[in-house]
């Protein structure tokens, strides 16, 4: 059975979501810390995701996407 996505696709998925997440965060002047407070995901984790360099769940990311009003 093929592989649904290789390391170097699941790299830049991430790479993308995080800095749509920033860019759109930033567009709506929020900070990393008013994510969290919304979100209830700690700050760490939103700045990893940002980076591009973590493993989200499903959950987390539609959390972080209704928190941006994605």
């Amino acid at each position: 059975m093929k592989k649904l996505m290789d390391s170097a696709d699941s790299a830049s998925v991430k790479k993308i979501f995080g800095d749509n997440l920033r860019r759109i965060r930033i567009q709506l002047r929020l900070r990393q810390r008013d994510l969290h407070l919304l979100t209830g995901i700690a700050h760490s984790l939103i700045c990893e995701t940002e980076k591009g360099v973590t493993n989200l769940t499903l959950e987390t990311m539609v959390k972080l996407a209704r928190a941006v009003k994605t």
